[in-house]
C-alpha cells in the first residue's frame, strides 16, 4: 500500500507533478541495489512549506518523499526474498501467491489512504509511514535463513528459526537432502 500509495502522493507534493514523478521513479534504479530501513513518510508529512521566517521548504520536502520512495521500493524488493526463503517447498508457491494477494489489497487500499487528504494533510502519509515503521518493528519475528537449508518440509519451517547455521559444504547437504526422497 505504501508503495503504490507513494506514486500516487506524487501529483500532491509540491513542485512539478510530472518532475515529481519522474524523479519517484529514478528512484527506484538505486533502491534495487541498496538496502534501507529508513523511513521517512512521517517527517515529510509534517515538513511544514515555509519556515516562520518565510524560507521555502519545496526541495526538502521532495528530496524527503524521493528517499522514501527509495525506501519503501528497498523493503518492496526484500519481500521477494522473504517470501522465497521461509516458505517450504510443497507450499512455497502457494505461499508466494497468498502473499502476493495480500499485499495486492494494499495496492487497492492506497488510493483511498490519499482521499483523507481533504480532512488532514498530514494522515496519509502519516498512515503510510506508521504501516512502514510496524512492518519494520515485526520483521525480527521472522527466521534468520543465512547460512541454512531452505525448508523442505512444513516440519522444516517451523524448525527454521531454531536450527544452528549450516556448516557443512554444499555438497554434504545435497546427499543428506537426496535422503529424504
Amino acid at each position: 500500500m505504501t508503495y503504490y500509495g507513494a506514486y500516487l502522493n506524487s501529483a500532491h507534493l509540491v513542485g512539478s507533478k510530472y518532475a515529481n514523478f519522474f524523479f519517484l521513479g529514478l528512484a527506484e534504479i538505486p533502491a534495487f541495489f541498496i538496502i534501507h530501513f529508513t523511513m521517512t513518510c512521517i517527517a515529510t508529512a509534517f515538513i511544514p512549506m515555509k519556515t516562520v521566517d518565510g524560507a521555502d521548504l519545496t526541495v526538502p520536502i521532495v528530496v524527503m518523499a524521493i528517499i522514501a520512495k527509495l525506501c519503501i521500493t528497498c523493503a518492496f524488493s526484500i519481500n521477494l526474498i522473504f517470501c522465497s526463503e521461509i516458505f517450504p517447498t510443497p507450499v512455497r508457491n502457494v505461499g508466494f501467491g497468498i502473499g502476493a494477494v495480500v499485499a495486492n489489497i494494499g495496492t487497492v487500499v492506497a488510493p483511498f489512504i490519499l482521499y483523507l487528504a481533504s480532512y488532514a494533510s498530514f494522515l496519509p502519509l502519516t498512515i503510510f509511514g506508521a504501516l512502514s515503521i510496524s512492518s519494520a518493528v515485526l520483521i525480527p519475528i521472522l527466521p534468520e535463513t543465512r547460512n541454512k537449508p531452505l525448508p523442505e518440509t512444513i516440519e522444516d519451517a517451523v524448525h527454521l528459526g531454531r536450527t544452528p547455521p549450516c556448516t557443512q559444504d554444499k555438497d554434504q547437504r545435497v546427499k543428506s537432502s537426496s535422503k529424504h526422497f
